[in-house]
C-alpha cells in the first residue's frame, strides 16, 4: 500500500493571506475605535452645551426685548406703584410687596435708552433679588422663560460699549442682561445726598 502524499503547502501564499486578514481586522478595529471616539466626543459636546445653557426670563420694556437669567428673578408681581415726588426720572415709584417697600425703576432709562417706561406701561413688575427681593422694574410684556446658551449671546461693543449690565444681544434682537451686575449697580441705589449716578455702572469697593 502506497503512502498518501500530502499536498505541498505554499507558505508564501499562506503568509500573504494571513497578513491580509490581519490588515482587514486592524482596519475594522481602527474604524470601530474612531466611531466610538466620535460618539464620546459628541456626548461630551452635548453635555457641555447643556451645562452652558441657562434659563432666562424674557420681557419687553420701552419697545425692546430683554432677558435676565431666571435665578436672579425673585418673582413677577402685579402691584400698583406710588409715585415719589422729586425722585430722579429713573425711579418710577414704590411698590408694596407683602409689606416690604421696593423701589421700582425704569430699566430703559437706567440703560441709557431713549424710550423709557411709565407707571401705566403695564402691570408686570420684574422683581430681582437672590436671598430676598431687592428692586424691581416695570415690564410692558412677558414672553416667558427661554433657554439660552453662551454661544447664542453675541457681543455688540458698539451698541452697549459702556453698559456692564448687558451681556450681549441674540440674533433675535433679544438684549441679554447680567443679573449680578444689575443688583450690584449703583444706578439702583437712591442717594439722599443729592449725588445721583447718571449711568449704569457696577459698584466698586470704593463706591
Amino acid at each position: 500500500m502506497k503512502p498518501t502524499l500530502r499536498p505541498e503547502i505554499d507558505w508564501v501564499r499562506l503568509r500573504a493571506r494571513l497578513a491580509r486578514s490581519f490588515d482587514v481586522a486592524r482596519e475594522i478595529d481602527h474604524q470601530a475605535i474612531l466611531v466610538a471616539r466620535a460618539r464620546r466626543y459628541a456626548q461630551a459636546d452635548q453635555f457641555a452645551e447643556r451645562e452652558a445653557t441657562r434659563e432666562y426670563l424674557c420681557f419687553g420694556v420701552g419697545g425692546e426685548r430683554y432677558a435676565v437669567e431666571a435665578r436672579y428673578v425673585a418673582e413677577v408681581a402685579s402691584r400698583e406703584l406710588t409715585p415719589v415726588p422729586g425722585a430722579p426720572a429713573r425711579l418710577l415709584g414704590l411698590a408694596n410687596l407683602r409689606g416690604e417697600i421696593l423701589p421700582v425703576f425704569d430699566l430703559a432709562r437706567c440703560l441709557g435708552r431713549e424710550q423709557g417706561s411709565t407707571i401705566g406701561d403695564g402691570g408686570h413688575l420684574i422683581v430681582l433679588g437672590l436671598a430676598q427681593p431687592e428692586l424691581a422694574f416695570v415690564a410692558r410684556s412677558l414672553e416667558g422663560v427661554l433657554p439660552l446658551s453662551e454661544r447664542e449671546i453675541l457681543i455688540e461693543p458698539g451698541r452697549f460699549r459702556e453698559q456692564p449690565a448687558v451681556l450681549g444681544v441674540t440674533s433675535q434682537a433679544l438684549i441679554v442682561l447680567d443679573g449680578r451686575a444689575l443688583l450690584d449697580s449703583s444706578i439702583f441705589v437712591l442717594d439722599t445726598s443729592g449725588h445721583e449716578p447718571n449711568e449704569l455702572r457696577t459698584a466698586g469697593p470704593n463706591s
